[in-house]
């Protein structure tokens, strides 16, 4: 609401000044000059000038200068901070007091700027020659210059006639007629004649044409040898590459082979032995091209040596390729174990584990586990969901040595056949209170982690388990606490299976009962309890013939547990102190094992 107020206020002050003739009356100095820092003080009348939202700038024609710094100190008064351009035009200039809310008030013609008496200009740079692949320290000389002015930015190009050219990764402004600046020179600038662009908020743009020389490395890095310089589809194998002039590091420099610049063979591993050596370990398979490759060594992130045709792949042989996968017909809803047969495969080597996939347009599917049987012969492990696509399937099978080996339309999907259902839950009943592990299994049916979930219903009442387990494609666990509150009754037994695959239900496949003690094992008085009715300790007593531990726990009559204590082997008599408890009926429950007794008690 004071935000409201506030800008209604501000609303109305603006209308009536603009309401008012706006003018400036003065531009305080008038004049400056190129190459000059100038703080120009413009008043107005009748204006209204806000901090953060008022602005000076000089207009030329198209030409605007805009002040660097704006400080409003008095809604009439505002000052402007200048850097003014040897590249600015020179001459009578406009002065706007721009506003973003009410416009803009100007003095036309109000400012002049006067050409600078002794203009900057480059003198030189040294050295005058360099070397392709040099890191050079440049010193960079000008005269009338203002290197080291607060607030300016000196940007340094070098440019050669071919119009490529580098800029320095360091620069040290010495004074405000010298820089030094560091600058590599990679192998991709062109050797010739270069110039110097300069450019910085007072000096503006200048130039130095042909001002170094910049000639072919005189020791340029290149690769000497490849050891061996040919290797063999199907194998692996160590590649050394010695260069000369190089500066190899571990972590920076990379190697790889390429043929024609495409589809580049990466290293499995590589080593720097030192700076002139590197060595990669290779891994050829029968999916790349025989023929002769570039071998290529990145140095560092600028520098690229090549030796062209430097490596020869070879023939390894008869190719590998798939024969045949069975089943070749599958359903919607199974688990399935397909045989794989290949030709001149090398499945079993160590390190030439294979990848496996079936692939049906843009759905591919990926195998639970794979077991290498021989070299040629896989066994993989598949499940088809509900949700999987009908159709021919695509096998594709990839391995280091071998490639990628692709047999189309091999394996066919159809609808299932069957009616996925449960047909065993273990326990199939418990008592009110009880915590225990249920088991179910299903029938033509597949359960997944994290897709299918265990649940006991009944109505619009559904308990979830604690925890629950898959045990294997037709088993799922599940831990259940049963609540004295919760109804007695059959419930059904779920399991949700998600989008891909249908859910199961054995309708009053599970009975929770009464926790009522009518199902007692026994009904021989283990222990003697009194006084009942009782006011502050019931007193639990051994008989003659009993030994052993017993549990005791006290429950009221909605059937919570309230109470529990322990008789231990050895103690005749345990009291237990029912002071706290409310006034009312109590069932007492002791057990001992699979046997155990119940009474009734009151407390008064």
């Amino acid at each position: 609401m004071k935000n409201t107020i506030a800008f209604l206020f501000a609303f109305l002050v603006t209308l009536s000044f603009n309401m008012q003739a706006q003018t400036i009356i003065s531009v305080d100095p008038d004049t400056g000059t190129q190459c000059e820092r100038l703080t120009v003080t413009v008043t107005g009348d009748n204006t209204n000038f806000w901090q953060t939202t008022s602005f000076v700038m000089l207009k030329q024609d198209g030409h605007e200068i805009r002040a660097l710094v704006n400080t409003v100190l008095h809604p009439d008064t505002i000052e402007g901070e200048f850097l003014l351009s040897y590249d600015d035009p020179t001459g009578v200039y406009d002065v706007i007091v721009d506003h973003r809310l009410w416009g803009g008030v100007t003095d036309t013609g109000a400012f002049y700027l006067s050409p600078v008496v002794n203009p900057p200009f480059l003198v030189q740079t040294s050295p005058g020659i360099a070397y392709i692949g040099d890191t050079v320290t440049m010193e960079i000389i000008g005269e009338n210059t203002h290197f080291d002015y607060d607030d300016v930015s000196n940007n340094i190009y070098f440019k050669s006639e071919m119009q490529n050219g580098f800029s320095p990764f360091s620069t040290i402004v010495m004074n405000s007629n010298r820089i030094q600046c560091q600058c590599y020179i990679n192998q991709y600038q062109t050797p010739g004649s270069y110039g110097l662009q300069l450019h910085n908020e007072l000096d503006g743009s200048l130039f130095l044409e042909n001002t170094f020389t910049l000639l072919p490395d005189s020791n340029p890095s290149e690769i000497i040898s490849v050891v061996p310089d040919e290797g063999y589809q199907g194998t692996e194998l160590s590649i050394v590459v010695t260069g000369r002039n190089t500066v190899f590091q571990q972590g920076t420099s990379t190697m790889f082979l390429s043929m024609f610049g495409y589809s580049p063979i990466q290293p499995d591993h590589q080593t720097v032995l030192n700076d002139t050596v590197i060595q990669g370990d290779f891994t050829f398979n029968f999916s790349q091209p025989m023929g002769l490759y570039d071998v290529v060594v990145l140095e560092n992130y600028l520098s690229v040596l090549t030796k062209t045709d430097g490596f020869r792949l070879l023939s390894g042989g008869n190719a590998p390729y798939l024969q045949s996968i069975e089943p070749a017909n599958v359903n919607q809803g199974t688990a399935v174990k397909f045989s794989i047969k290949a030709v001149n495969a090398h499945f079993d080597p160590l390190g030439n584990s294979p990848a496996i996939t079936l692939i049906n347009g843009y759905e591919e599917l990926y195998c639970h586990d794979i077991t290498v049987i021989d070299s040629v012969t896989l066994e993989a492990n598949f499940v088809f969901s509900y949700a999987n696509s009908l159709g021919l399937y695509d096998l594709v099978v990839h391995a280091p040595l071998d490639g990628t080996l692709r047999l189309d339309n091999s394996v066919e999907l159809h609808e299932s056949t069957v009616t996925p259902a449960i047909v065993f839950v273990d326990p199939d009943s418990a008592m009110q209170g009880q915590t225990l592990n249920i088991s179910v299994t299903g029938r033509d049916i597949v359960f997944m982690q994290g897709t299918s979930q265990l649940t006991l219903s009944q109505g619009n009442m559904t308990i979830n388990p604690n925890s629950q387990t898959i045990v294997n494609d037709t088993v799922i666990s599940g831990e259940f606490s049963f609540m004295t509150t919760q109804p007695q009754g059959f419930y059904n037994v779920n399991v949700d299976n998600g989008y891909a695959w249908p859910s199961v239900v054995l309708v009053d496949g599970f009975d929770l009962k009464l926790f009522d003690f009518v199902d007692e094992k026994s009904l021989v008085a283990f222990l003697t309890f009194y006084p009942n009715p009782v006011k502050e300790a019931l007193y639990v007593k051994r008989n003659y013939n009993t030994s052993g531990d017993f549990v005791i726990r006290v429950f009221d009559v909605q059937g919570r547990l309230v109470l529990t204590e322990t008789l231990s082997s050895g103690t005749t008599t345990k009291k237990l102190d029912v002071i706290n408890l409310n006034k009312g009926t109590y069932l007492l429950h002791v057990s001992q094992g699979l046997s155990y007794q119940t009474e009734q008690f009151v407390i008064q």
